[in-house]
């Protein structure tokens, strides 16, 4: 059984790696002072992504406390949206390091952004987004905010 952390959804992490070695990186996709994120492989041999967050922050009373809490609140806010996985990724799997320096998600792979296919469109002379795929788009982002 791995333990949890509180009543959170995240587990604790013995290892000080990308979840005890069940993935492997493909490559960093995007980077920013407080997050990094990894296209990853499974054991499993699927392809997700993987968020490792700095948890700490700053001022580790202020910052951690409340990285902590949105932490919480993003993991809790994907399981819960789990029966809109046609318009939300999919939460695979999230634990917290044991260092309690860096916290990771994962989630379904989605190698194409919206920008991507926009830009896509754009370029190969398909003209603007019909109304309907807009409202369509639309619709989509409001059931994943709601």
């Amino acid at each position: 059984v791995t333990p949890t952390f509180l009543d959170s959804p995240l587990k604790m992490s013995s290892v000080l790696a990308l979840g005890g070695g069940e993935y492997s990186v493909l490559r960093n996709v995007a980077h920013s002072p407080t997050t990094t994120v990894m296209e990853v492989k499974g054991a499993d041999g699927f392809v997700y992504a993987l968020k490792r967050i700095k948890v700490p922050g700053m001022l580790w009373q202020s910052d951690f406390p409340r990285n902590l809490r949105n932490l919480d609140r993003e993991v809790r806010s994907l399981k819960a949206l789990q029966w809109a996985s046609s318009v939300i990724v999919r939460h695979v799997d999230c634990w917290l390091e044991a260092d309690f320096n860096f916290a990771c998600i994962v989630m379904e792979w989605l190698p194409v952004t919206l920008k991507a296919t926009l830009d896509a469109r754009i370029r190969d002379a398909e003209g603007p987004v019909s109304p309907d795929l807009v409202c369509t788009f639309m619709a989509q982002l409001s059931v994943g905010l709601a």
